[in-house]
């Protein structure tokens, strides 16, 4: 909802109807889990030092 229909922490918190620190922390925790994700992504991806 905030990178895709580019809403605001408030707009998010009331349509979900929850308060706007409970968005911020999913927002967060969402934001650590990509990261890790792409972070093993790039750990698998370089050279072969064989050929």
């Amino acid at each position: 909802m905030k990178y895709y229909n580019n809403l605001s922490e408030g707009e998010i918190s009331k349509y979900l109807g929850v308060p706007v620190g409970t968005v911020k922390s999913r927002l967060f925790r969402a934001r650590l889990f990509l990261r890790n994700i792409l972070a093993e992504q790039k750990e698998g991806v370089g050279y072969d030092e064989k050929r």
